[in-house]
């Protein structure tokens, strides 16, 4: 169902940016009324990076240039994930974001996990927002100071200013949009070549569709191709001290610091991975970073999208060699042999026990060795590290019970649901699913959590006793205060 004075996005502006000014537009003063009525649903996050429920969102325009498809790729940053995930996981990841909530998007895409630092607040150049007020009237937040690493507006040359409203965990459903300030220092900066090349690779990325994704032995194949073209490897080994030295000499040490993407010669460091069989997805930067470091000529990164997706990574078995008679005698023997162990220790201790057993009979019975292998495999079951639960109950408890203090003591406090009162703790989501195993926790949150009628009691009782209903004395203005309606409010209250 469409809806009537909906505002179109602007060109390259955030989903986030395009809710604050519908909320402005729509005169909507509680954001969970926004949600309902451009989702149909109040409990949605306002996600900065993708948005969520973007069906509902493109079928609220009813426009057809503005499909779910358009809106996730030219209004949220997810094109900057999407190139670097296999398939399948893209796949995955886009049907969360069209239909239903983005909550296990940012696990399922990397983002939690991702070594790269996202910012928490919103940042903007001053001088496009007086721009946009003056072309537009209004204000909205561009997807491109979103992006980590870019730190400056490359159109007039100054410093990304940082908004000081962060995006909260308690204030999860709110929308806001940046505010014109007069009051702002523009001074004049130096446009490093590393950042004028990473502001057009990401305008490139930006505004890429349709690319097939590699395959994670794409990525190591190429990475090892890569490492050969440019003389940094010695045979099938990466010289890593040389492409530290060109990674560093390309990028300062306190930027890649600032982005998370410290550069150093530990065995588990980014670098050094990347040359390795790909595993996991590596982000956007870490593939800008180490193919601008070592290509002299500036990184297309369509082209060698398009050419990783093309290598052929299927990998051909030698033959075994082949027996004669001076060596049937001793085939026998490490056949018996080998199966004596494999019963006793299984395939993975028989081959680190009798090496060179193993690798007399690879070179020259392998069928033979795979088969007797396969029949003896031990399942692996690695014994996790216990912990205490019920001392770990107790520790929660005790912080628990402090944060409900506080709570009742502040009559201005949201309401005090289970969620808000666990955004107290820093590891929120493990205590949220681990509460099975929290009997005194979840009993605490239980019965201390705020119901919608007390939490509806509290705010006409505050209004009551410090508000200015003694002046006024009407029971609308009491209501309107209060944030209520005849419509909303309970039986209880």
């Amino acid at each position: 169902m469409s809806i009537n004075n909906l505002p179109l996005p602007y060109h390259d502006e955030l989903l986030f940016s395009v809710m604050a000014r519908a909320k402005v537009h729509l005169n909507f003063q509680s954001p969970k009324t926004l949600l309902k009525t451009v989702y149909g649903h109040s409990g949605l996050r306002a996600s900065i990076r993708f948005g969520s429920n973007l069906c509902s969102l493109a079928n609220s325009y009813n426009y057809p240039s503005l499909s779910p498809q358009a809106l996730l790729y030219e209004h949220t940053l997810w094109p900057l994930l999407a190139p670097f995930i296999p398939y399948e996981r893209k796949e995955y990841c886009e049907a969360m974001l069209l239909g239903q909530r983005d909550k296990s998007v940012t696990v399922s895409s990397g983002i939690a996990a991702s070594r790269v630092l996202y910012s928490k607040h919103l940042r903007y150049c001053p001088l496009c927002i007086q721009e946009q007020y003056g072309s537009t009237g209004e204000t909205y937040w561009q997807r491109l100071p979103q992006v980590p690493g870019i730190s400056l507006c490359v159109k007039h040359m100054c410093s990304l200013a940082v908004h000081k409203r962060a995006a909260s965990r308690i204030n999860q459903h709110e929308y806001f949009a940046p505010v014109l300030s007069k009051e702002f220092v523009i001074s004049p900066l130096t446009l490093e070549p590393f950042l004028c090349g990473l502001n057009e690779f990401v305008v490139t990325l930006l505004t890429l569709r349709h690319i097939q994704n590699p395959t994670f032995a794409q990525w190591s194949a190429y990475y090892q191709a890569l490492a050969t073209s440019t003389g940094c490897n010695r045979g099938k080994c990466i010289k890593h001290e040389k492409i530290h030295s060109m990674v560093t000499q390309k990028f300062p040490k306190k930027w890649l610091k600032s982005v998370g993407l410290v550069v150093n010669s530990e065995e588990s460091n980014w670098t050094r991975g990347i040359f390795r069989k790909h595993r996991k997805s590596f982000s956007f930067l870490e593939h800008y970073i180490i193919n601008s470091s070592l290509l002299t000529s500036p990184w297309d990164v369509k082209e060698t999208l398009n050419a990783v997706s093309r290598y052929n990574t299927v990998r051909c078995l030698k033959p075994s060699r082949l027996i004669n008679t001076h060596t049937t005698d001793l085939l026998e023997s490490y056949r018996e042999s080998w199966v004596s162990l494999l019963k006793v220790k299984g395939a993975k201790q028989s081959r680190v026990t009798a090496g060179a057993a193993y690798a007399w009979l690879y070179r020259h019975d392998r069928a033979w060795l795979l088969s007797m292998n396969s029949n003896y495999r031990n399942s692996s079951n690695p014994k996790k590290a216990k912990v205490d639960w019920n001392a770990r109950d107790k520790s929660y408890a005790r912080k628990l019970v402090k944060v409900i203090d506080n709570a009742e003591a502040d009559i201005y406090a949201p309401q005090h649901t289970k969620s808000w009162l666990l955004t107290h703790f820093p590891n929120k989501p493990s205590i949220e699913k681990w509460l099975p195993k929290l009997p005194i926790t979840n009993s605490l949150l239980i019965k201390y959590a705020e119901t919608t009628s007390e939490y509806q009691i509290r705010r006409i009782t505050r209004n009551l006793m410090f508000g200015e209903y003694s002046k006024v004395k009407r029971l609308w203005y009491l209501m309107r205060v209060s944030g209520l309606n005849k419509y909303r409010l309970t039986q209880t209250t």
